[in-house]
């Protein structure tokens, strides 16, 4: 059975995943070279501080099959001030969520879109932030209605709405 849990707690399981998240070609922390230790380091400095990249955040989203921990993700909610920016409706609260990463081994099995599932149960309207060559990811969006909303443009840890040259381009999913 599928379930998640959203905390700061850290264990070695969460660490070990997190670096796993870390090296995918999807996730933007570090460009993928932060060694274990160095993983186990930063996610103390988040726990304490509860803030990643600058953004406060909800906890970390741990997504888990039956006792296993199989996949992460690291939501939070969209400031006021963030609404006219996202185009959002100023009277709802939003969380904003990248991709949920699941480990290799339990990929195809439908654990990422019941975890969105059970994610918008408790956070019915999400921005979600993607690269747009995931195809797993639009497809976990798709499976819980989100619709297109923006096109966000990275450069770094910057972001923007018109595109700097050569640069990947994120998709912005809104119910």
């Amino acid at each position: 059975m599928i379930s998640i849990k959203i905390d700061f707690d850290i264990d070695k399981d969460f660490i070990q995943l997190f670096h796993s998240a870390s090296q995918h070609e999807f996730t933007i922390v570090e460009n993928g070279e932060m060694t274990l230790d160095e993983v186990r380091k930063y996610l103390l400095e988040v726990q304490r501080t509860k803030t990643m990249q600058a953004q406060e955040r909800l906890g970390f989203l741990k997504v888990y099959d039956d006792d296993k921990l199989v996949g992460l993700s690291v939501p939070r909610t969209i400031k006021e001030k963030e609404h006219k920016v996202w185009r959002l409706p100023p009277d709802k609260e939003y969380c904003r969520m990248g991709m949920i990463f699941i480990d290799e081994a339990y990929r195809g099995k439908g654990i990422g879109k019941e975890a969105a599932r059970l994610f918008k149960e408790k956070y019915p309207n999400i921005l979600w932030t993607i690269d747009p060559v995931n195809i797993a990811s639009k497809k976990v969006a798709g499976s819980i209605d989100l619709k297109h909303n923006a096109t966000l443009y990275l450069k770094g840890m910057q972001w923007r709405h018109k595109p700097w040259s050569h640069e990947r381009e994120l998709e912005i999913w809104s119910n």
